[in-house]
């Protein structure tokens, strides 16, 4: 493809397999490319809440070739790519828009040509729909979290909801906090989509939150390559079965090893040692089961050559608003220590240094923007 207009003189050799030869002096006339043209005269129409893509196309000129709008403009949630030419995105409202199209190359000076073009978008008649009809069961005084959904409308939706024994449901959909008494509530929840482009739903959702079984499990040592786990609740019963599972991941689907008992005492001991090669500075995930409302835990080993320390991490959802956890800790239940860490994908986590063998009391407070937003436990004691 010719970069530049003119003539251009070159000379020609051919030769065949006798070594004979001939040249000849030619001369080629690249005349200017002064056409430049927009192929489209109308776009596809699109639908709010659905992707929509569309390709303008240009010819003749100087490559590279440059577009964008220089009047009007394109429907809500579509934007024009100045390289390639296309427009894409998803449509948030129904409506007609028009906008002038400029095509531009790049010789000098630039060719230039224009296009009146529109798009409808047309109102997606699917109607808003809350997909969630019932919530599970939470227990009180133990933290809550589940997430509603939603179909149906124009994306993205709003949730809304009052306040409702110690819960909160964020904007998102994320339902959330510690259920302060047992029972059985009614949550209203209110959904509504993007712009308000489809009529609000609402709707009662039953929640039933237990008693509070009182189970919990604690790290009692997290030496290098192995883990000790305690664990148990007020009330457990001689020959009464329970299970603790060890896991690389929070939702453990990658399974380590587990641990069942049968004995009699109210508190217990897990131990999961160097055999399982546990790597240092790593969290791992423990889950009890006494037959009731299990208990999770985030766990991380020490750091190799600390022989003579160890350490436990305080791990707890994160309620709306929240971007840090403090954690105050020390051997008594004066404290003394404090450290905050920020919280991340809807989970605060802390790691706190602990001697082997000493007792180690913590107090764990929720943080917005460095203020208390609440507390997120009551004074704990891991025995060491």
């Amino acid at each position: 493809q010719p970069a530049t207009a003119g003539a251009c003189t070159f000379r020609v050799r051919v030769t065949d397999q006798g070594g004979l030869t001939a040249e000849r002096d030619l001369e080629l006339d690249v005349a200017a490319n002064d056409s430049l043209t927009i192929l489209e005269t109308s776009l596809p129409d699109g639908m709010t809440g659905n992707d929509y893509q569309a390709q303008l196309t240009g010819t003749g000129g100087t490559p590279p070739l440059q577009w964008s709008i220089i009047a009007g403009s394109l429907p809500d949630g579509l934007q024009l790519d100045s390289d390639t030419g296309i427009i894409g995105g998803m449509p948030v409202a129904p409506g007609q828009w028009g906008f002038t199209v400029l095509l531009s190359d790049s010789s000098t000076p630039s060719l230039q040509v224009t296009r009146d073009l529109s798009i409808s978008i047309g109102f997606n008649s699917q109607p808003l729909q809350l997909v969630t009809v019932g919530l599970p069961d939470g227990h009180a005084g133990s933290d809550y979290r589940t997430h509603l959904q939603a179909k149906g409308g124009t994306p993205p939706y709003e949730f809304s909801a009052s306040r409702q024994n110690g819960l909160t449901l964020s904007a998102a959909g994320l339902l959330s906090g510690r259920p302060a008494t047992p029972g059985v509530f009614a949550m209203g929840v209110t959904v509504t989509d993007s712009r308000g482009a489809a009529p609000a739903v609402s709707a009662m959702l039953p929640l039933t939150v237990q008693a509070a079984g009182g189970l919990r499990l604690e790290t009692a040592d997290a030496s290098s390559g192995a883990l000790l786990l305690r664990y148990g609740q007020a009330g457990l019963g001689a020959g009464q079965s329970c299970r603790v599972d060890l896991a690389a991941d929070a939702n453990f689907t990658q399974p380590l090893a587990a641990v069942t008992d049968t004995g009699g005492a109210a508190v217990r001991w897990a131990a999961f040692g160097p055999g399982l090669n546990l790597q240092p500075d790593k969290l791992y995930y423990a889950k009890a089961d006494c037959g009731g409302p299990t208990a999770t835990l985030a766990a991380a080993t020490r750091p190799a050559g600390r022989a003579s320390s160890a350490s436990t991490t305080v791990s707890v959802p994160a309620p709306a608003g929240t971007d840090q956890l403090r954690v105050d800790y020390g051997a008594t239940a004066g404290l003394g220590s404090q450290v905050e860490t920020a919280c991340t994908a809807g989970r605060c986590a802390a790691a706190i240094p602990a001697a082997p063998g000493q007792p180690l009391y913590y107090q764990a407070t929720y943080l917005a923007s460095g203020q208390v937003s609440r507390k997120a436990g009551q004074t704990v004691v891991l025995a060491r």
